[in-house]
């Protein structure tokens, strides 16, 4: 047998190569397609199963709030009566729930607070606007029905209070007693001139 010259062998190996590289980059590029042909299933098979499952929930809530609205009475008179029968309990587990995220609960309040300051001054600035009549008449009320508690806090108040009382009085009254005087200077200034 006659053996290849370095020429040949170098040749056949260039096409070998040139085999392999064209090989490769076809194989490459049926092996990418298989994963995006995966992957595009996998979307539709997602997409179809939560068309199904939307399309069960909707059947759903459609026939709950047909049930609903035709028992809504009944519906309403079985939960009255377990909250009445069950009220200590949910009470205490009402409770128990805002002792445990009490700090929680407060910061979600203040921040929404702080985010809704504006609009809820607005409200209630409107709320006092409208039912102008209506809480001078609760006040008026609760004061005539409150009368000697409050006298007794009041004069407990004044009690307790009494030196810083009298200090600002003293305060005001000198500057009251001053702004007399220099009304007084200045009239009779005035007269002299």
């Amino acid at each position: 047998m006659k053996g290849f010259t370095a020429a040949e062998l170098a040749e056949m190996q260039a096409a070998d190569e040139e085999i392999d590289r064209e090989f490769d980059a076809a194989y490459a590029h049926c092996e990418e397609q298989k994963l995006i042909d995966k992957w595009v299933d996998e979307l539709v098979k997602i997409d179809t199963l939560d068309a199904r499952t939307l399309h069960r929930k909707n059947k759903q809530d459609k026939y709950a709030k047909a049930y609903y609205e035709s028992h809504k009475d009944e519906l309403a008179a079985k939960k009255k009566a377990y909250y009445e029968s069950h009220k200590d309990e949910l009470a205490a587990k009402m409770k128990a729930y805002y002792e445990s995220h009490k700090d929680e609960l407060a910061a979600k309040k203040k921040a929404y607070y702080e985010s809704h300051k504006d609009e809820l001054a607005a409200k209630m600035k409107a709320y006092r606007e409208s039912h102008k009549d209506e809480l001078a008449a609760k006040k008026k009320a609760y004061r005539e029905s409150h009368k000697d508690e409050l006298a007794a806090k009041m004069k407990a108040y004044r009690e307790s209070h009494k030196e810083q009382r009298n200090a600002y009085q003293r305060k005001y009254y000198q500057k009251s007693k001053r702004r007399k005087q220099h009304v007084l200077s200045n009239k009779i200034q005035k007269e002299a001139s």
